[in-house]
Protein backbone atom coordinates (compact mmCIF):
# COMPACT_ATOMS: atom_id res chain seq x y z
CA UNK A 1 0.00 0.00 0.00
CA UNK A 2 3.39 2.11 0.04
CA UNK A 3 2.63 4.05 3.33
CA UNK A 4 5.37 4.68 4.47
CA UNK A 5 6.02 6.91 1.27
CA UNK A 6 2.40 7.88 0.77
CA UNK A 7 1.19 8.49 3.91
CA UNK A 8 -1.63 10.91 3.02
CA UNK A 9 -3.68 8.11 1.24
CA UNK A 10 -6.98 6.98 3.16
CA UNK A 11 -5.86 3.48 3.53
CA UNK A 12 -2.95 4.60 5.60
CA UNK A 13 -5.04 5.93 8.19
CA UNK A 14 -6.85 2.71 9.05
CA UNK A 15 -7.00 1.58 12.45
CA UNK A 16 -7.03 -2.40 12.95
CA UNK A 17 -6.84 -4.47 15.95
CA UNK A 18 -7.29 -8.55 16.60
CA UNK A 19 -8.96 -10.63 18.81
CA UNK A 20 -7.71 -13.63 19.59
CA UNK A 21 -9.67 -16.59 18.98
CA UNK A 22 -10.16 -19.90 20.83
CA UNK A 23 -11.11 -22.81 18.91
CA UNK A 24 -14.14 -24.49 21.11
CA UNK A 25 -14.78 -27.57 18.97
CA UNK A 26 -11.15 -28.89 20.97
CA UNK A 27 -10.90 -30.97 23.75
CA UNK A 28 -10.71 -29.21 27.35
CA UNK A 29 -6.71 -29.22 27.89
CA UNK A 30 -6.37 -27.64 24.73
CA UNK A 31 -9.09 -24.93 24.83
CA UNK A 32 -7.47 -23.82 28.37
CA UNK A 33 -4.59 -24.05 27.09
CA UNK A 34 -5.88 -21.55 24.21
CA UNK A 35 -7.73 -19.46 26.19
CA UNK A 36 -4.67 -19.10 28.38
CA UNK A 37 -2.38 -17.95 26.03
CA UNK A 38 -5.00 -15.89 24.39
CA UNK A 39 -5.42 -13.89 28.25
CA UNK A 40 -1.92 -13.69 28.26
CA UNK A 41 -1.29 -12.22 24.95
CA UNK A 42 -4.13 -9.60 24.98
CA UNK A 43 -3.38 -8.52 28.61
CA UNK A 44 0.44 -7.60 26.96
CA UNK A 45 -0.36 -6.03 23.34
CA UNK A 46 -2.74 -3.06 22.72
CA UNK A 47 -3.08 -4.70 19.24
CA UNK A 48 -5.16 -7.73 20.71
CA UNK A 49 -7.98 -5.86 22.17
CA UNK A 50 -10.19 -9.30 22.86
CA UNK A 51 -10.62 -13.11 23.20
CA UNK A 52 -13.32 -14.74 21.44
CA UNK A 53 -14.71 -18.52 20.60
CA UNK A 54 -15.03 -19.54 17.09
CA UNK A 55 -15.83 -22.86 15.70
CA UNK A 56 -19.27 -24.26 15.38
CA UNK A 57 -21.10 -24.19 18.43
CA UNK A 58 -23.36 -27.22 17.57
CA UNK A 59 -20.22 -29.88 17.23
CA UNK A 60 -20.33 -32.91 19.37
CA UNK A 61 -18.07 -31.24 21.70
CA UNK A 62 -18.67 -27.69 21.91
CA UNK A 63 -22.11 -29.11 22.76
CA UNK A 64 -20.79 -31.33 25.13
CA UNK A 65 -18.18 -29.03 26.84
CA UNK A 66 -20.05 -25.48 26.70
CA UNK A 67 -20.57 -24.66 30.25
CA UNK A 68 -16.92 -25.85 30.94
CA UNK A 69 -15.50 -23.60 28.26
CA UNK A 70 -17.81 -20.65 30.16
CA UNK A 71 -16.47 -22.12 33.47
CA UNK A 72 -12.58 -21.47 31.58
CA UNK A 73 -13.21 -18.03 30.37
CA UNK A 74 -14.34 -17.02 33.85
CA UNK A 75 -11.54 -18.26 36.00
CA UNK A 76 -9.24 -16.37 33.86
CA UNK A 77 -11.78 -13.14 33.67
CA UNK A 78 -10.90 -13.29 37.04
CA UNK A 79 -6.94 -13.55 36.67
CA UNK A 80 -7.09 -11.18 33.68
CA UNK A 81 -9.89 -8.82 34.66
CA UNK A 82 -8.90 -6.09 32.17
CA UNK A 83 -9.19 -8.21 29.15
CA UNK A 84 -12.01 -7.60 27.16
CA UNK A 85 -14.25 -10.70 26.08
CA UNK A 86 -16.57 -10.91 23.17
CA UNK A 87 -18.28 -14.86 22.81
CA UNK A 88 -20.06 -16.40 19.80
CA UNK A 89 -22.79 -17.97 21.34
CA UNK A 90 -26.56 -19.01 20.00
CA UNK A 91 -25.58 -19.98 16.67
CA UNK A 92 -28.14 -22.73 16.74
CA UNK A 93 -31.30 -23.79 14.95
CA UNK A 94 -33.74 -26.08 16.49
CA UNK A 95 -33.19 -27.75 13.16
CA UNK A 96 -29.96 -28.78 13.90
CA UNK A 97 -29.70 -29.07 18.23
CA UNK A 98 -31.99 -30.68 20.71
CA UNK A 99 -34.35 -27.83 22.42
CA UNK A 100 -31.80 -28.20 25.67
CA UNK A 101 -29.08 -26.92 23.84
CA UNK A 102 -31.28 -23.72 22.78
CA UNK A 103 -31.95 -22.26 26.40
CA UNK A 104 -28.69 -21.40 28.35
CA UNK A 105 -25.85 -20.74 25.59
CA UNK A 106 -26.57 -16.70 25.56
CA UNK A 107 -27.07 -16.71 29.35
CA UNK A 108 -24.28 -18.56 30.18
CA UNK A 109 -21.70 -16.60 27.83
CA UNK A 110 -23.13 -13.60 30.00
CA UNK A 111 -22.95 -14.34 33.53
CA UNK A 112 -20.38 -16.98 33.34
CA UNK A 113 -17.99 -16.31 30.89
CA UNK A 114 -18.66 -12.61 31.46
CA UNK A 115 -19.05 -11.48 27.41
CA UNK A 116 -18.90 -7.68 26.46
CA UNK A 117 -20.19 -8.53 23.48
CA UNK A 118 -21.84 -11.48 21.61
CA UNK A 119 -21.67 -12.94 18.30
CA UNK A 120 -24.85 -14.15 16.45
CA UNK A 121 -27.12 -15.08 19.15
CA UNK A 122 -30.32 -16.41 17.08
CA UNK A 123 -31.99 -18.59 19.03
CA UNK A 124 -32.37 -15.85 22.01
CA UNK A 125 -36.13 -16.43 21.71
CA UNK A 126 -35.85 -20.21 23.11
CA UNK A 127 -32.76 -18.79 26.11
CA UNK A 128 -34.70 -19.57 29.52
CA UNK A 129 -36.12 -16.23 30.85
CA UNK A 130 -34.98 -14.63 27.42
CA UNK A 131 -36.89 -11.29 28.48
CA UNK A 132 -34.53 -11.21 31.53
CA UNK A 133 -31.73 -12.15 29.84
CA UNK A 134 -32.45 -9.31 26.89
CA UNK A 135 -33.78 -6.20 29.36
CA UNK A 136 -29.91 -7.34 30.93
CA UNK A 137 -27.90 -6.75 27.70
CA UNK A 138 -30.02 -3.75 26.91
CA UNK A 139 -29.09 -2.50 30.67
CA UNK A 140 -25.43 -3.60 31.05
CA UNK A 141 -25.22 -2.47 28.30
CA UNK A 142 -24.25 -5.80 25.84
CA UNK A 143 -24.10 -5.79 21.92
CA UNK A 144 -24.79 -8.69 19.90
CA UNK A 145 -22.88 -8.57 16.79
CA UNK A 146 -26.14 -9.68 13.69
CA UNK A 147 -24.42 -11.38 10.98
CA UNK A 148 -27.62 -11.95 8.61
CA UNK A 149 -25.88 -13.78 5.81
CA UNK A 150 -23.90 -15.79 7.85
CA UNK A 151 -27.03 -17.12 9.61
CA UNK A 152 -29.15 -17.59 6.30
CA UNK A 153 -26.18 -19.53 4.63
CA UNK A 154 -25.81 -21.52 7.10
CA UNK A 155 -28.71 -21.86 9.71
CA UNK A 156 -31.60 -21.27 7.26
CA UNK A 157 -32.81 -18.24 9.45
CA UNK A 158 -33.27 -15.21 7.80
CA UNK A 159 -36.40 -12.40 7.55
CA UNK A 160 -38.92 -12.64 10.10
CA UNK A 161 -37.79 -15.41 11.64
CA UNK A 162 -34.41 -13.82 12.44
CA UNK A 163 -34.47 -12.08 15.99
CA UNK A 164 -32.22 -8.86 14.86
CA UNK A 165 -36.02 -6.71 15.36
CA UNK A 166 -36.59 -8.81 18.68
CA UNK A 167 -33.04 -7.42 19.70
CA UNK A 168 -34.05 -3.49 18.95
CA UNK A 169 -37.42 -4.10 20.18
CA UNK A 170 -35.41 -4.50 23.61
CA UNK A 171 -33.05 -1.84 22.67
CA UNK A 172 -30.41 -4.61 22.94
CA UNK A 173 -27.31 -2.50 20.91
CA UNK A 174 -26.94 -4.04 17.54
CA UNK A 175 -23.45 -3.75 15.25
CA UNK A 176 -23.98 -5.45 12.33
CA UNK A 177 -20.95 -8.31 10.97
CA UNK A 178 -20.32 -10.23 8.29
CA UNK A 179 -18.76 -13.28 10.07
CA UNK A 180 -17.14 -14.95 7.29
CA UNK A 181 -16.66 -12.19 4.43
CA UNK A 182 -14.02 -14.06 2.01
CA UNK A 183 -15.88 -17.42 2.34
CA UNK A 184 -19.77 -16.30 2.26
CA UNK A 185 -18.69 -13.84 -0.98
CA UNK A 186 -20.18 -10.98 1.39
CA UNK A 187 -19.48 -7.63 2.85
CA UNK A 188 -20.40 -5.06 5.50
CA UNK A 189 -22.56 -2.83 2.97
CA UNK A 190 -24.51 -5.72 1.81
CA UNK A 191 -25.46 -6.56 5.64
CA UNK A 192 -27.18 -3.11 5.81
CA UNK A 193 -28.93 -3.91 2.78
CA UNK A 194 -30.53 -6.65 4.63
CA UNK A 195 -31.45 -5.05 7.24
CA UNK A 196 -33.50 -2.18 5.00
CA UNK A 197 -34.50 -4.44 2.91
CA UNK A 198 -35.60 -7.63 4.77
CA UNK A 199 -35.91 -6.42 7.87
CA UNK A 200 -37.58 -2.78 7.40
CA UNK A 201 -34.84 -0.75 9.19
CA UNK A 202 -35.03 2.71 8.62
CA UNK A 203 -32.41 5.54 8.28
CA UNK A 204 -32.07 6.31 11.98
CA UNK A 205 -31.75 3.00 13.20
CA UNK A 206 -29.00 2.34 10.36
CA UNK A 207 -27.08 5.41 12.02
CA UNK A 208 -27.52 3.97 15.25
CA UNK A 209 -26.18 0.56 14.77
CA UNK A 210 -23.06 2.23 12.38
CA UNK A 211 -22.32 4.14 15.52
CA UNK A 212 -22.01 1.13 17.47
CA UNK A 213 -19.88 -0.44 15.37
CA UNK A 214 -17.60 2.02 17.23
CA UNK A 215 -19.80 2.63 20.49
CA UNK A 216 -19.14 -1.28 21.84
CA UNK A 217 -15.66 -2.00 20.60
CA UNK A 218 -13.02 -2.37 22.38
CA UNK A 219 -11.07 0.54 21.46
CA UNK A 220 -9.86 2.02 23.94
CA UNK A 221 -10.14 5.68 25.38
CA UNK A 222 -13.73 7.74 26.38
CA UNK A 223 -16.55 7.45 24.54
CA UNK A 224 -17.80 10.39 22.45
CA UNK A 225 -21.62 9.92 23.37
CA UNK A 226 -22.85 10.31 26.94
CA UNK A 227 -26.10 8.62 25.57
CA UNK A 228 -25.34 6.33 22.89
CA UNK A 229 -28.99 5.22 21.72
CA UNK A 230 -30.17 8.92 21.57
CA UNK A 231 -26.85 10.13 19.86
CA UNK A 232 -26.10 12.66 22.93
CA UNK A 233 -22.43 13.73 22.83
CA UNK A 234 -20.37 14.59 26.03
CA UNK A 235 -20.87 18.07 26.89
CA UNK A 236 -16.93 18.65 25.45
CA UNK A 237 -18.03 17.66 22.09
CA UNK A 238 -21.84 19.27 22.10
CA UNK A 239 -19.94 21.05 19.41
CA UNK A 240 -18.09 19.12 17.60
CA UNK A 241 -15.92 21.74 16.14
CA UNK A 242 -15.02 23.49 19.07
CA UNK A 243 -11.65 23.37 20.29
CA UNK A 244 -12.65 21.59 23.75
CA UNK A 245 -14.39 18.65 21.72
CA UNK A 246 -10.86 18.45 20.02
CA UNK A 247 -9.19 18.24 22.76
CA UNK A 248 -11.08 15.64 24.08
CA UNK A 249 -10.12 13.39 21.39
CA UNK A 250 -6.48 14.62 20.79
CA UNK A 251 -4.94 11.39 23.03
CA UNK A 252 -8.63 9.45 23.11
CA UNK A 253 -8.28 6.65 20.06
CA UNK A 254 -12.36 5.60 20.80
CA UNK A 255 -13.58 9.48 20.52
CA UNK A 256 -11.51 10.57 17.95
CA UNK A 257 -12.67 7.70 15.82
CA UNK A 258 -16.43 8.07 16.60
CA UNK A 259 -15.20 11.95 15.69
CA UNK A 260 -14.53 10.80 12.43
CA UNK A 261 -17.61 8.86 11.54
CA UNK A 262 -19.98 11.65 12.16
CA UNK A 263 -18.25 13.93 10.48
CA UNK A 264 -18.64 11.33 7.53
CA UNK A 265 -22.14 10.92 8.33
CA UNK A 266 -22.77 14.95 8.73
CA UNK A 267 -20.71 14.99 4.81
CA UNK A 268 -22.94 12.36 3.56
CA UNK A 269 -26.16 13.57 4.69
CA UNK A 270 -25.31 17.03 3.59
CA UNK A 271 -24.41 16.00 0.37
CA UNK A 272 -27.74 13.47 0.18
CA UNK A 273 -30.18 16.38 1.20
CA UNK A 274 -28.28 18.40 -1.62
CA UNK A 275 -29.18 16.33 -4.30
CA UNK A 276 -33.45 16.36 -3.25
CA UNK A 277 -33.12 19.90 -3.16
Amino acid sequence: MHCDTQPQQPVCNLTVKFQYYILREQPLDQVFAQALNGFIAASQSPDIIAINLVQAEDGIISLRDYRHQMQIINFLHETYPNVHIALHAGELSPKAVSPDALNFHIHDAVFTGKAERIGHGVDIAYENNAEILMNHMAKKPIAVEINLTSNQEILNISGVNHPLRYYLLHQVPVVLSTDDEGILRTDLTRQYVEAVLHHGLDYQTIKTINRNALTYSFLPGNSLWSNANQGIPVKVCLNLNSQACKSFIKDNEKARLQWQLETQLLAFEKQYNATRN
